[in-house]
């Protein structure tokens, strides 16, 4: 769900911590400008961590914004309410830096129009203005909330002790976590991410991140070399990278299952967003006719319902087509509508 994610808020501490899922939401309400966040809600955050997330948090989303050449925005952030808090009409004060992770992925998600899967439930502290992330406490009872909840598949969490600093722990304490991460092995999968990079790539699929590029504008724009240089840089490069071979790679994918519906919302965000940029994209006729007639004539018959794209929205490219598209556009029309399986056409695949 765009700027919705997922998160377990811990109450009591050490053998006595219970912890309960939630999820903070966050919403885009305009370009940067003025107070950038308005916390709302009855379940909010206190005054160290709201100072925290202004800091930190936010400053890191703006940071990958700017590479992709995104404007930054306002937003207004809130976290689900407990329904026992509800009940008496009282919220909840959430402090320390456990939301950090969550509070970054409704943030950007709010932003790039970028749906957070909600199987996933995230924990960690933001510990830098690069995008680190660092470990906070009570893992044992973060893992057995997320055990209880039948819809939650991935723990994602930083290294339980990316910089040695743990070992000031007792070894009881550290062998409660290493249990409650085995324990948890067996039903849910735990990923450890240490930068706010690799939290990406482990929480947005392919075909989502395509989607959010057509639909936030970054679809087409490159990466470059420099990016790479800390993880704010690397979660750029990620989102801007082959965004268009994302595109072609899920729409072969639902066209081979037969999932006529996602395919024709994949043809229409991308003929929505060539239409919005006033251009037609070269080849993008042949390269569907070539992907359709790939496709095994079982599938093709029985599977695939055309039209796959409507004639008006064809028609609707084309009026941006130059001379030398033209046959290009035919193809279009041929492959959308189903016609000219039987021909074989010359044409080569882009890149």
């Amino acid at each position: 769900m765009v700027g919705r994610a997922k998160t377990v808020l811990v109450f009591g501490h050490d053998d006595e911590a219970v912890a309960v899922l939630s999820a903070v939401l966050a919403r885009a309400i305009g370009d940067a400008g003025g107070e950038r966040l308005v916390f709302t809600g009855p379940a909010t955050f206190d005054e160290k961590a709201r100072k925290h997330i202004e800091a930190v948090v936010l400053p890191v989303v703006d940071g990958i914004l700017e590479h992709m050449n995104i404007p930054s925005q306002r937003f207004e952030l809130s976290v689900v309410n407990l329904a026992a808090a509800s009940a008496e009409d009282i919220g909840v004060s959430i402090s320390g830096f456990s939301a950090d992770v969550p509070v970054f992925l409704a943030l950007l998600s709010a932003t790039l129009r970028l749906p957070v899967p909600q199987d996933v439930v995230a924990t960690g502290h933001v510990a830098s203005a690069d995008g680190d992330l660092r470990p906070v406490k009570n893992i044992p009872a973060k893992l057995d909330a997320a055990l209880r909840e039948s819809a939650i598949g991935r723990f994602i969490c930083p290294p339980t002790d990316e910089d040695g600093s743990l070992q000031a722990l007792s070894p009881s304490e550290r062998e409660q976590i290493a249990q409650a991460v085995l324990r948890a092995r067996d039903h849910l999968h735990i990923i450890e991410a240490a930068d706010v990079a690799t939290l990406l790539r482990a929480v947005f699929a392919s075909e989502t991140i395509a989607l959010a590029s057509l639909r936030a504008g970054f679809f087409g724009r490159e990466s470059h070399s420099e990016l790479h240089a800390n993880p704010i840089g690397r979660a750029a490069q990620f989102l801007l990278q082959n965004n268009d071979r994302r595109f072609w790679s899920a729409l072969q994918t639902h066209l081979l299952a037969g999932r006529t519906g996602e395919a024709r919302k994949l043809l229409l965000e991308r003929a929505t967003y060539q239409v919005s940029q006033c251009i037609y994209p070269s080849g993008f006729g042949c390269q569907l006719l070539q992907l359709v007639r790939s496709l095994p004539p079982a599938t093709r018959r029985l599977k695939i319902t055309f039209p796959l794209l409507s004639l008006d929205r064809c028609i609707e490219l084309g009026r941006f087509a130059t001379e030398t598209d033209h046959e290009d556009l035919r193809h279009l029309i041929d492959a959308t509508s189903g016609k000219g399986n039987r021909s074989r056409v010359f044409c080569s695949i882009l890149e």
